[in-house]
């Protein structure tokens, strides 16, 4: 991969966004590209944050393991996307594990790196903490909808997320985690999961095939995701 190619990919990420160009350029030559393998473990929960990643392409899990070894996911970053930046301001481990749902390339950019831009840069401390505190409030969002919510507002809250932004009427999307680590995500067993899409289906709001899902009714859906009973 080029500098150039690298430096468009880290200019990008919103706390990186408005930098010189010679900025960007010296980033670029102090990252490092990764290829990772599907299902690979990119670090662990406990390992010390070295760096921040951005996915050149592919998609990268963040998830959340019990003592018994049973999945939490909690976030699917997608080509163009970072993380592993929550723990960059203090010397703290990293709070989730992270794996590749698939082939990808990620750009690494070094802690050292981007702490000696920090403080050379107070405007980009600024934009890091607002992309920080924006993490922290959908997360907040997630706790609401995937777990105060009744069980068929919580898939139609997580479907309409993948609807691409003012979509309405029929819209087709592609389901990014096998249906098992959706139901953990959304708080629900797989029977019961597998129950609501079938009830989708039977009320005519989807049509599924494999992963992927047509919604017929984007507005009715919405109403589902609203039901607070």
């Amino acid at each position: 991969m080029q500098i150039a190619q690298i430096a468009r990919l880290i200019q990008n990420m919103p706390f990186f966004q408005g930098l010189d160009e010679d900025v960007l350029a010296k980033l670029a030559h102090e990252a490092r590209v990764l290829r990772v393998q599907k299902r690979e473990v990119i670090f662990r929960k406990g390992d010390p944050c070295c760096g921040s990643y951005i996915i050149a392409y592919g998609r990268v899990r963040q998830s959340l393991f019990t003592g018994q070894g049973v999945e939490k996911p909690l976030r699917v970053v997608e080509a163009g996307g970072g993380f592993g930046d929550a723990t960059l301001l203090r010397d703290l481990a990293h709070n989730t594990t992270a794996i590749a749902l698939e082939d990808s390339a990620l750009v690494y950019v070094p802690k050292a790196t981007v702490l000696a831009l920090l403080h050379a840069d107070p405007q980009l401390t600024l934009r890091l903490l607002c992309s920080l505190a924006g993490r922290l409030h959908q997360a907040a969002s997630d706790i609401d909808e995937f777990f105060m919510h009744p069980p068929g507002a919580r898939l139609a809250s997580y479907l309409l997320r993948l609807v691409p932004p003012n979509g309405t009427g029929v819209s087709r999307v592609q389901l990014s985690l096998h249906k098992h680590l959706m139901a953990a995500q959304l708080n629900l067993t797989p029977e019961t999961l597998s129950r609501y899409f079938r009830e989708f289906c039977k009320l005519g709001l989807i049509e599924l095939q494999g992963n992927s899902v047509t919604i017929l009714d984007v507005h009715r859906l919405s109403q589902h995701a609203a039901d607070k009973k």
